[in-house]
């Protein structure tokens, strides 16, 4: 009998945290599943680590013998998947126990729904809360295109359960892009599949120094491509415009930190204070 949920967990340098990863699916209470996981050739002892790992828990494991990427990882293990829901777990990151319980009940009862996230708590390298709950939570509902198109609306990946049906009708991970998580939102909502978020937290996303969005610019370029497919859709220019403000405020941040490391705060205060002139100018440019 297949399992009823499959759950891929790329993992590329993570040997400081994919024990701890790996641990966190195995401590759920819901039980039915297979686990896949991918070491998309690191440099690390991480080939090593897993090879252990897999003796101690049975995982499916492939060794990937040079970096291919994230995407290509998580198609060649979907092509291998035989669970009903599909759960991604990034080998750096940790889910709480009642997390598949909770989803795989929800997702059961509403059909029409293609993927259902949740709230996490950030964590950093050592597992220390780098913000507060009462910050950081979101409630329950429906996320709509229009949310995700016009303001790139967070849906964690990391804890989210997606149902196999509705991957494939949108052909899942787009190898034209290097991350997965909102070209796959924008899809599976552009097609008609309600994504839906509970307001429980399930799990902690770790920030450290190797996460995978480093190259800022290349990310931006992604992000205009992904965009550029809707171009026909009447949100499209408002979208354009709240991608260009995000893009310059993060462009301002970056030399924001760099003018603080070279002139201490008073430089740090100085690019704050620009930022938000600059915010509220084009707020008013764009009738917002």
């Amino acid at each position: 009998m297949s399992p009823k949920v499959s759950v891929l967990v790329p993992a590329y340098r993570h040997e400081r945290f994919v024990a701890k990863a790996i641990a966190s699916i195995y401590s759920q209470t819901f039980t039915d599943f297979e686990v896949l996981v991918t070491d998309d050739g690191s440099a690390d002892g991480s080939a090593e680590l897993l090879l252990r790992l897999q003796v101690e828990y049975g995982f499916t494991l492939t060794l990937n013998p040079q970096n291919l990427g994230l995407i290509p990882s998580l198609n060649a293990m979907l092509a291998k998947a035989k669970g009903e829901y599909i759960a991604l777990l990034a080998g750096d990151d940790v889910w709480l126990p009642e997390k598949l319980a909770e989803q795989v009940a929800y997702m059961d009862q509403h059909p029409d729904v293609g993927a259902h996230s949740g709230n996490v708590l950030r964590i950093n390298a050592e597992g220390q809360f780098i913000e507060s709950a009462s910050r950081s939570l979101r409630p329950a509902g429906d996320v709509q295109f229009s949310d995700f198109l016009r303001s790139k609306y967070y849906f964690p990946a990391p804890i989210c359960l997606l149902r196999r049906r509705a991957l494939d009708a949108v052909a899942a991970f787009n190898p034209a892009f290097s991350y997965e998580d909102w070209p796959l939102w924008l899809s599976l909502s552009n097609a008609g599949w309600r994504l839906t978020r509970t307001a429980s937290v399930l799990g902690h996303y770790r920030i450290h120094g190797a996460n995978l969005h480093k190259n800022i610019e290349e990310m931006e370029r992604q992000n205009y491509r992904i965009l550029a497919q809707y171009q026909s859709h009447a949100l499209y220019p408002a979208a354009l415009r709240a991608m260009q403000l995000r893009n310059f405020e993060s462009a301002l941040e970056i030399s924001s930190a760099e003018a603080a490391k070279r002139a201490g705060r008073a430089a740090q205060f100085k690019w704050r204070y620009l930022r938000g002139l600059i915010r509220m100018g084009w707020m008013r440019l764009c009738g917002r």
